[in-house]
């Protein structure tokens, strides 16, 4: 894990695990802020992470870009009651596309955003026009 640009500690984080968990969080506050349910999935991505190969083997990190550019945007802080625990931002990124940025402990960044899934399969032969 890196805060504040150093190397604290190194653990083995279930992903799966960690996803479930900062979607639920998303879902919630997506519903809180905009009164409707988000009807598709969140992307998970922790720039606090390291890249295990970085550590390990001392290779370049090929997420270090993305992390610039997830830092990059002109979130909007969002009020909760114990920044210094937890507190978020958002980004309206186009209609219904969200971005959340998520701070645990005034250390630990996730960043979250919005994922549709479309229920049709475009090449469906028993939808007409679509051949």
């Amino acid at each position: 894990m890196i805060v504040d640009g150093e190397k604290t500690g190194a653990y083995r984080i279930d992903l799966r695990r960690h996803a479930r968990v900062m979607s639920s969080i998303a879902h919630a506050l997506y519903f809180r802020d905009y009164k409707r349910k988000h009807l598709g999935s969140w992307r998970v991505f922790t720039p606090s992470f390291a890249y295990a190969k970085t550590i390990d083997r001392g290779q370049v990190d090929p997420w270090e870009n993305f992390r610039g550019l997830l830092d990059s945007g002109r979130y909007t802080p969002m009020p909760v009651p114990h920044p210094e625990v937890f507190r978020y931002e958002a980004l309206e990124m186009e209609q219904f596309q969200t971005m959340f940025r998520f701070v645990f402990y005034e250390s630990v960044v996730v960043n979250v955003w919005t994922h549709f899934h479309t229920f049709v399969h475009w090449s469906n032969p028993w939808v007409r026009g679509f051949e």
